[in-house]
């Protein structure tokens, strides 16, 4: 990838075919050629892993947009201008082009503000590399039926111009952690951030405004101003109902404890009383067992020993 310091360095495009465009290709991506070695020793392989997070699908990547079994060698570098073709094996599930900017659990507002502060201060750091600075934050799968709205939260870096400090916190330096921890993230949750995040880096904005109408009625079937909130933005009936009723239920829940302990403190027990009859309860039972056994093993010594005193007369 060594180019004379007197050339145009032109960008390296990914394309890919949206869905019900009638073969068009479009546009993914523009990334910087110059960007490359700060996100992967092998850019041919990383465009194929782009290409991927962005369609949901397997593929080919060639340099030919006819040609889709003429796979290019994934291990060879990439050339300033050149255009790659993603050609998709099957079924695509093209990733929301706006996840890292307009998906949020809040039902009043486009956008949480609150959310990233409160995720950066949860995990520390990026859930996947380990880094520490400059996190954006991602919720994916807001407003699914009857999920909590915090149930899947993470943290993704962003792609940052600065090559040194870029390669310093995520770029061919970082690590995934080892051993992976029990609570990690799906594959399916990183990739489609990482492609969303890739086009919010070098996607065009002609290709994302394409994107989007080819997603749109996947991610937002109610139209996105309808998740939760009336066309004027305010929160709508059925939402406002869901909520008195959820609050409905842990009033209930809450005066239903405090007349539990209320009645408890009207026994006159302390809370050592009631750890001493529940100890009782559990355990009178097998006291009682073992001082039966004690007491047959005592009388089967005693016959043992008058056995043998007999037996020495």
């Amino acid at each position: 990838m060594t180019q004379s310091p007197t050339q145009t360095l032109n960008p390296v495009l990914l394309k890919v075919q949206l869905p019900q465009s009638e073969n068009d290709w479009v546009t993914a991506l523009e990334i910087p050629y110059d960007a490359f070695p700060r996100y992967s020793s092998k850019p041919r392989a990383w465009l194929d892993y782009l290409g991927y997070a962005i369609t949901g699908s397997d593929g080919v990547l060639s340099l030919s947009s006819a040609n889709g079994t003429a796979a290019c060698d994934l291990d060879l570098l990439v050339s300033s201008g050149e255009v790659y073709f993603f050609h998709t094996n099957g079924p695509v599930a093209f990733v929301d082009p706006h996840v890292l900017t307009t998906v949020s659990s809040h039902a009043s507002s486009l956008c949480d503000s609150g959310f990233q502060p409160a995720l950066v201060q949860r995990d520390g750091r990026c859930v996947f590399t380990d880094a520490e600075e400059d996190c954006e934050a991602a919720r994916l799968l807001a407003f699914s039926k009857d999920a909590e709205p915090d149930r899947y939260r993470l943290t993704i870096h962003s792609f940052k111009k600065e090559p040194r400090a870029r390669a310093l916190t995520d770029g061919l330096y970082a690590r995934p952690r080892s051993p992976l921890p029990d609570d990690w993230p799906p594959e399916l949750i990183l990739t489609a951030v990482y492609g969303g995040a890739a086009i919010r880096a070098w996607g065009p904005p002609d290709s994302v405004y394409l994107m989007s109408k080819a997603t749109n009625n996947n991610y937002y079937p109610r139209g996105f101003y309808k998740r939760g909130t009336e066309d004027n933005g305010k929160e709508s009936e059925n939402e406002r109902q869901a909520r008195k009723e959820a609050q409905d239920i842990q009033r209930a829940e809450r005066r239903e404890a405090r007349e539990q302990r209320r009645g408890l403190h009207d026994t006159g027990l302390d809370e050592l009383d009631v750890i001493a009859i529940f100890w009782r309860l559990h355990n009178e039972p097998a006291l009682e067992r073992a001082k039966r056994a004690a007491e047959a093993e005592a009388k089967q010594r005693s016959a043992e020993r008058v056995t043998e005193w007999l037996k020495g007369h």
